[in-house]
């Protein structure tokens, strides 16, 4: 009856050996297991304030400089406006791939013609893959161009966009 416990018993103890070992490892390469890129918002992006237009649409262009440009349209009534700056971060010496787009979220209004401003590059085609990797920290600063239409009434719109940054396997 001994004999019959102590075979079980050792392939526990096998199976326990095989488990501990693995955790082991596990524990030694954790480090690119959780290895990320993290992007977080310094500033928000903000147009100025304008006039809905009476038919037709109209732009404000607000650059990575955060700058009006030469393609905005609307009347303006405000003048407060910069582009959205944010930093990056990464744990590992990876590459990375950027994605900016629209988030669609108010009707009439659209967001385009994205400008991600990265160690003095200036990236406008999106998905953008092979960026240099930011280490502990590079900010970057977003132009956008939003365009909307006569069938916006007059109030106060936050239109969002999304930045999604991975890094690249």
């Amino acid at each position: 009856m001994i004999q019959g416990l102590r075979q079980p018993l050792k392939q526990e103890l096998r199976q326990s050996g095989a488990l501990i070992f693995i955790a082991i490892a596990a524990l030694f390469f954790a480090p690119s297991l959780f290895a990320q890129i993290t992007i977080e918002q310094i500033t928000p992006h903000r147009f100025p304030a304008a006039l809905a237009p009476s038919s037709g649409n109209a732009r404000i262009v607000v650059n990575y400089s955060g700058n009006l440009d030469s393609g905005t349209t609307a009347t303006l009534i405000g003048n407060t406006y910069n582009a959205g700056e944010f930093r990056l971060s990464s744990d590992t010496s990876k590459t990375f791939t950027v994605n900016v787009y629209n988030g669609d979220d108010v009707p009439g209004v659209e967001l385009k013609s994205f400008k991600f401003r990265y160690n003095n590059t200036t990236y406008n085609a999106f998905p953008t893959s092979g960026l240099p990797n930011p280490g502990s920290g590079s900010t970057v600063t977003v132009g956008i161009e939003v365009i909307f239409d006569s069938s916006i009434n007059s109030d106060e719109y936050t239109p969002s966009f999304n930045i999604e940054v991975t890094e690249d396997p």
